[in-house]
């Protein structure tokens, strides 16, 4: 499986009841067939040893038949719900099996705890697991397959993948490469970290989970994933919101309704960087002194009139319909204009024209915010570009989000 799954011992390592199996049988029946794993990536025909050691009969038939196994693919994807352990007789009987049946290219062991060997109080766990490791890898180079082993992750939170890998670094020393799967629970999306002595550049896949299909896909860079995923946040937040933000009040509404995930918070500093960026490419709108709002409709253009001067395109609008007042009052909460929005204007139709007045909501914005000069909270006169006092603000807040709204 190029860039992902090369000749030699391969760990597939995640949390229980993230969809390792699933992933693993999934891979193995695209093997079977010679098509195409994770929806996307051409793989060459084999057959595949699927050793599933921690699944009944039962179990593993219903899962293979949501796959769409059928028993044409029978012939080439052998499975075994019972294989005795290291030093039980394990190793030589996966030898005689693969010598055998010389067609097997895949081998995929679930999980590497119910077939390592059962060790009393090993001296050193390190070389305890890294000659396991070496044993079955062994085995994989020898008859030149491709071996997954499944294994669980730890309790530890990190950012480093390799560190998540459940016991000690003899694991990952002695692999040639290895998986990490991260998904949380309850979620459709994961990510998956691939290296390997033979992966030319580390990466992390950004997984989806089709429910229909009942095996995973790839839909692009985790990285690049991730970064969408949060300025979708940003987007929902403003429209929902409809009145324009800044950062800080955008980091503390997103912190409270918007939560990454776990081991992943929201920064300030990141998002002031992000907004700018989403401004720049057009996703979001500035509007100046820090206050951005969601993207919305572009302004009519202008078109020449027979004397040479220039007025607003009237295209769409009927100009024999009396003029529609917005609001007569605007409240100011939290630093900003409250729901009855900065662009209560005249009514426009829906083709995006701008009113007859030619003004932009832009302009508008900033004409309501000069004429605001004192709190509307207590009276105080107000600092120049403040439309609320320090003081009403940092009240409002905290009766707002309460404990939610520190750093």
């Amino acid at each position: 499986m190029p860039g992902i799954l090369p000749e030699g011992l391969t760990l597939l390592i995640g949390a229980p009841k993230t969809g390792k199996s699933w992933m693993a049988l999934s891979m193995g029946i695209a093997i079977s067939r010679g098509g195409y794993a994770f929806g996307m990536i051409p793989v060459d025909q084999g057959d595949v040893l699927y050793l599933a050691l921690e699944d009944r009969p039962r179990r593993l038939r219903n899962r293979l038949q949501k796959l769409g196994l059928v028993p044409a693919d029978a012939d080439r994807y052998h499975l075994a719900t019972e294989w005795p352990r290291m030093g039980l007789g394990g190793l030589p009987k996966l030898c005689t099996y693969l010598s055998e049946n010389p067609g097997v290219k895949f081998v995929i062991i679930d999980t590497l705890q119910m077939i390592r060997k059962l060790s009393g109080n090993p001296k050193s766990i390190y070389q305890e697991e890294y000659q396991t490791i070496q044993a079955l890898k062994s085995v994989a180079d020898t008859y030149a397959v491709s071996m997954l082993v499944l294994h669980h992750t730890n309790k530890l939170v990190s950012d480093d993948p390799v560190q998540k890998i459940s016991g000690s670094h003899g694991l990952s020393g002695a692999a040639d490469g290895f998986l990490v799967l991260a998904r949380e629970r309850g979620r459709a999306d994961a990510s998956l970290y691939v290296n390997g002595r033979d992966i030319e550049e580390e990466k992390s896949l950004a997984l989806k989970w089709d429910q229909a299909a009942a095996c995973w896909g790839i839909i692009g860079n985790a990285e690049e994933y991730r970064l969408s995923m949060e300025r979708s946040c940003v987007k929902k937040l403003l429209e929902s919101d409809g009145q324009p933000m800044r950062a800080q009040t955008m980091f503390l509404r997103l912190k409270a309704d918007y939560p990454l995930g776990k081991g992943k918070e929201w920064t300030l500093e990141g998002l002031r960087r992000m907004v700018m960026r989403m401004a720049e490419d057009g996703q979001i709108k500035a509007l100046g002194e820090g206050f951005y709002s969601h993207a919305v409709a572009p302004v009519a253009p202008v078109a020449p009139v027979g004397n040479g001067h220039i007025k607003p395109s009237t295209a769409g609008i009927d100009m024999e319909a009396p003029a529609q007042s917005g609001p007569e009052v605007r409240q100011f909460t939290n630093g900003q204009l409250s729901h009855l929005s900065y662009f209560a204007t005249p009514a426009t139709p829906a083709t995006g024209t701008t009113p007859a007045t030619g003004t932009t909501q832009s302009q508008q914005f900033h004409r309501e915010r000069q004429a605001m000069l004192h709190c509307t909270s207590c009276g105080t006169e107000l600092p120049p570009g403040w439309v609320t006092c320090p003081g009403c603000l940092e009240t409002e807040e905290q009766e707002w989000f309460g404990d939610e709204g520190g750093d």
